[in-house]
């Protein structure tokens, strides 16, 4: 796992493009490179799918699979979340539903940070 310095929006998605062989996430503010594994990402199409259905049904957004959002400042890319329709580059507005799947490099208190600031 790679720390790097806090970036903009801006630079994180062109970085992100940069690198497409690599994935990154926001962490505790500042964005590191990890490295999921295959359970991780079980669980993440199981959500999306289920979402995807959900919202197919009940539609009250659409789902978002590692989208960066902004909220007052602070980066975060969910793993899985319903959220407004948007061609913008990220979204600036708390999801409606988020799943953060817990990885190796990230602690209990990151993800309750995460959800704090998700509802606030």
């Amino acid at each position: 796992m790679v720390a790097q310095k806090q970036m903009t929006a801006e630079e994180f998605l062109t970085f992100a493009e940069q690198h497409p062989d690599k994935r990154f996430d926001f962490i505790d503010g500042e964005m590191v490179e990890v490295s999921p594994k295959p359970l991780h990402d079980r669980i993440q199409v199981e959500f999306a799918t289920a979402f995807r259905l959900y919202v197919k049904q009940n539609p009250i957004g659409v789902v978002y699979t590692e989208t960066l959002h902004i909220l007052n400042g602070e980066k975060f890319i969910p793993d899985v979340c319903i959220n407004e329709a948007t061609d913008a580059d990220y979204l600036t507005t708390p999801p409606l539903v988020a799943v953060e799947i817990r990885s190796d490099s990230q602690s209990r208190e990151s993800q309750r940070r995460k959800a704090r600031a998700y509802i606030e």
